[in-house]
């Protein structure tokens, strides 16, 4: 059994206790394959917008976290998605540093051990943000997902892409618009 196949198992185990969460596999385990596959590394804020804007558009009631994780003396900036005031973060699977990948947390569980995540999470280093993380905070969700440069329509066209995986009918500039303003949820 692949790792994939092993936290998808795991997923459907967690989901099957708690059936509200049994949407969130779908697209989690969509994103989860391209980050993996690509391998896309170090794209927490930019996997975690994607999730927050298909979860939300499958009515799921979900909300996009920016703060600090950390373990022991290493901490970092980061984004995750909560539903429910629970963790689901695809992207600590792959982050900046592979010294630190991880299993992805799904229902605030490891998914490969389906124990407690590895990091804090939303701790307070004391640190404070690195100067992306002050953009994010300043600016607009919207340009942020306009602007990345992995395509001409930045991360909408991730969006797209793994909402209609998942049944959705996305139209770019209603979606542009429906989320232009959204704030990520500092969680220090």
């Amino acid at each position: 059994m692949s790792m994939i196949q092993k936290y998808r198992q795991n997923a459907e185990l967690l989901a099957g206790e708690a059936p509200e969460f049994s949407a969130v596999t779908k697209p989690f385990f969509h994103i989860l394959d391209f980050v993996v596959d690509e391998p896309y590394r170090g794209a927490c804020h930019a996997i975690s917008a994607i999730l927050y804007v298909i979860l939300r558009e499958l009515n799921i009631d979900a909300t996009i976290c920016l703060g600090e994780l950390g373990k022991d003396r290493v901490c970092f900036d980061h984004s995750w998605v909560e539903v429910s005031g629970k963790i689901f973060d695809i992207s600590i699977a792959r982050p900046l540093d592979s010294t630190y990948d991880g299993s992805p947390i799904f229902m605030g569980r490891n998914l490969e051990t389906l124990g407690e995540p590895f990091w804090k999470y939303g701790i307070s280093s004391g640190i404070g943000d690195d100067p992306f993380v002050l953009c994010l905070k300043a600016g607009s969700f919207g340009l942020y997902m306009d602007n990345a440069p992995v395509h001409k329509n930045g991360l909408w066209y991730f969006v797209q892409k793994f909402g209609n995986r998942c049944g959705l009918q996305i139209n770019l500039n209603k979606i542009r618009q429906k989320y232009a303003n959204v704030q990520w949820r500092c969680a220090r």
